[in-house]
């Protein structure tokens, strides 16, 4: 995790939290038989962001 994106503790937590979120949802997707729909949305999640 770049420092710079998350200067501050709070940041830092605020942003883990919503990845463990959405890691939560995608595994209960897959519990449900959404395997397909859950690989799309694991790799969507590891794309790196594009310099903008």
């Amino acid at each position: 995790m770049a420092h710079h994106l998350h200067p501050t503790r709070i940041g830092q937590l605020l942003f883990l939290n919503g990845e463990y979120e959405v890691n939560n949802e995608i595994a209960e997707l897959r519990l449900r038989g959404y395997s397909n729909l859950a690989d799309r949305l694991g790799a969507l999640q590891t794309r790196q962001p594009q310099p903008g």
